[in-house]
């Protein structure tokens, strides 16, 4: 099973953290690429991430936790997984090492 890791995007140079305000799409719902997964709170505003490639969402991150820049926030698998799968990933794999999605835009 491939894991793809959306990490915190970086949405001005002068943010290195962003609060996941809420998740628009809960573990386990399945998310079409484009569709907003979840809003971020920074210093400047708040911003919508969208899936990059369509799959099933799991979070790793809970509403009202901050994140740093680049931080593993959620995976996108393109079959249902458990959070033991996930966990066991997790922990098996050095994710700062895997490449990831990190695109965000402004909430209008």
């Amino acid at each position: 099973m491939e894991f793809l890791p959306i990490r915190l995007p970086q949405f001005s140079p002068n943010d290195d953290v962003g609060i996941i305000v809420d998740w628009a799409k809960s573990s386990g719902d399945f998310a079409n690429k484009g569709e907003i997964i979840c809003n971020v709170e920074t210093t400047k505003s708040i911003f919508d991430v969208e899936a990059q490639v369509t799959g099933y969402l799991t979070t790793v991150v809970d509403p009202g936790t901050e994140a740093k820049v680049g931080e593993l926030i959620a995976v996108i698998t393109a079959e249902p997984v458990s959070n033991d799968d996930v966990n066991n990933w997790l922990h098996r794999t050095d994710t700062t090492k895997i490449e990831g999605t990190t695109t965000g835009k402004k909430v209008s």
